[in-house]
């Protein structure tokens, strides 16, 4: 591997952490029955702790992760929220895997992620991380686009998948579900200056869901949907987080985060 390959592959790795001590990260692969593989990245604490949560995260726009390994260690070619801010979920009891998207599909139409094929391959990849720590409670984590694979999942997964959350997702309405059926409970967050995804939900919609809103001012990347802009919460991404956890802890939330 040449020397610039090789710098750009470890620069991938610069990102926000809260924790300084980690169990080995590892990538997974699984072989799909419609052929091909999927592959995952797991992280967890190395604290001694029992792991109790899991967090499974989707990337939005075409679910380009694109995770591989580099001197042993997860790399990725994908950015955004979902990859850059991965370690911001670690907490105590808790492990991660950010979700790749299949090798026969590297880039996934919104419609794909309802599709047969791709939801019995992630089903799979996320039924071997389940595995990995069977006595934790899942809960599936969708980024823009993402939110669809997040919600489309829970429905199929059912008692499996212990909650939903979507952020700058692109279901606003309750017409938007489709053939989706919840019965887990489902967090929605946007961002208010989000110039992707617009965080204009329905009356009903919000009567029904509560969303939580970033309400922040602050500067942003040029980009409406890349990396570093408001659609992927910008400089507000660990008061995201924590408005997750705090959910899950059973916490009453407020409308908005400032």
């Amino acid at each position: 591997m040449s020397w610039h390959r090789r710098l750009t592959l470890a620069l991938a790795l610069t990102i926000p952490v809260f924790h300084t001590v980690y169990a080995a990260d590892s990538v997974e692969t699984i072989e799909l029955a419609s052929g091909g593989t999927q592959k995952y990245a797991v992280f967890r604490n190395d604290d001694g702790k029992p792991v109790t949560r899991l967090m499974a995260l989707f990337t939005g726009g075409d679910g380009e992760a694109h995770v591989g390994l580099l001197d042993g260690s997860p790399v990725f070619v994908g950015r955004g929220f979902m990859v850059d801010g991965r370690r911001l979920f670690l907490r105590e009891g808790t492990a991660v895997a950010v979700i790749d998207s299949p090798s026969s599909m590297p880039k996934m139409a919104a419609k794909y992620r309802q599709e047969e094929t791709y939801l019995a391959g992630t089903e799979k990849a996320l039924d071997a991380f389940r595995a990995q720590f069977p006595t934790a409670r899942l809960y599936l984590i969708g980024h823009s686009n993402g939110s669809i694979s997040a919600m489309a999942l829970a429905s199929r997964m059912k008692e499996r998948v212990a909650g939903v959350v979507s952020l700058g997702g692109v279901i606003r309405r309750s017409e938007d579900f489709g053939d989706i059926k919840l019965a887990q409970p489902i967090l929605f967050m946007h961002h208010r200056k989000d110039a992707c995804a617009s965080p204009t939900y329905s009356a009903a919609f919000i009567d029904l869901y509560h969303p939580i809103f970033v309400e922040d001012i602050g500067a942003y990347f040029p980009s409406r949907c890349g990396p570093y802009s408001a659609h992927h919460f910008h400089g507000q991404e660990g008061a995201v987080v924590d408005t997750i956890y705090r959910w899950l802890n059973g916490a009453t939330l407020t409308e908005s985060i400032r």
